[in-house]
């Protein structure tokens, strides 16, 4: 062969290798115009938290479907992975979604468990993940990549300690806690506050979130002086706090941060009145959305206002993202996000310099009658 003819050839070759190596540190390589955007989805949807697992990926399919299933004119794929509230079960569905499947994006998880877990491979890979409801204040660890839908847990943990201490006057609070990332977050804002402001923590007492029988828990902490238990627990364990409590004729008044679920205090009636604890004040329901998700799921009880509505946003905000970029590199998506101004579903949303939403307007409330009453 004619040695000027392999001279360009190797040309040419060298040529396309530094292209190549050129575009994929600018981020142009990832996909081409035709490939689909793979999105993974980590969300419990077995165990006490399915319901928000199974609501949200309902919610994230809505979405898509009303994107007509594209963003920026590419196929939408979802790769949904169970991530059962667990930090096990998260630590699988990251490893398989950043290392196995190559996803561009993750959305997900729903609790901090799940969550959190991933923090070296969000950060080694650089994998945008926004996270519709997690709300441990180790979020702000995982620098750069992670967007949090949900206000942190030391905005409510400090609301309860303040209203326990200066509204209910109560000094001696005792704390039952479920051994989770959340649970055990809420734990430490509120044992901090309360004790700065002159409480005193009479005992700790934690439960495994698949434990059946709390009682022996509950009977300790009824036989000390504790006036209140600040209880956070998962909404299957707050079925099982408040009937067992019954039972055993618990003295303490309970306080549930956060989660206190409204259907579940309609559902036990009287078994659940005087119950205290906050919730996070959304708009109004929005009852289209809310009944296409249960026709989505096939399931009476479903979430919309607190996790569901925030994994529609999730994916929404980051087709806003790609439009407005007209790209899929992450650091220009995460540029775009820190400076979003974003009505939602679930209200204004609007991100820290850590990623972590703005606006958390928590409420107190009390049962009475199987409603949540507000409480000023």
């Amino acid at each position: 062969m004619d040695k000027k003819i392999i001279f360009v050839i190797v040309g040419i070759v060298i040529l396309s290798i530094i292209f190549i190596i050129g575009a994929k540190s600018s981020g142009l390589f990832i996909l081409s115009n035709t490939d689909p955007i793979k999105i993974g989805v980590i969300v419990p949807l077995t165990g006490d938290m399915a319901t928000y697992g199974i609501s949200a990926k309902a919610a994230l399919e809505l979405a898509a479907d009303n994107l007509n299933n594209k963003i920026n004119n590419r196929p939408i794929k979802f790769i949904i992975e169970d991530g059962q509230c667990s930090a096990m079960q998260g630590s699988a569905a990251f490893n398989k979604l950043i290392n196995v499947d190559k996803v561009n994006f993750i959305i997900g998880g729903i609790c901090s468990s799940e969550t959190l877990v991933g923090k070296d491979l969000i950060e080694s890979s650089e994998t945008l993940t926004i996270s519709p409801c997690a709300s441990s204040p180790d979020l702000k660890n995982i620098k750069n990549y992670i967007f949090s839908l949900y206000p942190l847990d030391n905005l409510d943990g400090k609301l309860s300690a303040e209203y326990i201490y200066n509204v209910l006057s109560k000094r001696k609070a005792a704390i039952f806690s479920c051994q989770s990332d959340w649970c055990l977050g809420e734990e430490t804002i509120f044992k901090e506050r309360f004790s700065e402001l002159g409480g005193t923590i009479t005992i700790i007492e934690h439960n495994t979130t698949d434990e059946s029988d709390l009682r022996s828990y509950l009977i300790k902490i009824n036989n000390g002086d504790a006036e209140i238990i600040f209880a956070p627990q998962y909404v299957g364990g707050q079925e099982k706090l408040f009937e067992q409590a019954k039972e055993i004729n618990l003295k303490q008044t309970i306080f549930v941060p956060s989660l206190l679920d409204k259907d579940l205090v309609a559902k036990l009636g009287s078994i659940s009145d005087n119950i205290y604890g906050t919730v996070l004040k959304t708009s109004e329901t929005n009852t289209l959305f809310s009944d296409e998700l249960k026709q989505r799921t096939g399931m009476i009880k479903i979430d919309s206002d607190l996790c569901g509505n925030r994994a529609y946003d999730s994916l929404m905000l980051l087709n806003e993202a790609i439009i407005n970029t007209k790209n899929i590199d992450t650091n220009k998506i995460i540029d775009y996000l820190h400076d979003i101004d974003y009505l939602g579903l679930s209200g204004k949303i609007q991100f820290d310099k850590e990623g972590m939403i703005l606006n958390g307007n928590f409420v107190i409330v009390k049962t009475k009658n199987g409603k949540l009453i507000e409480q000023k």
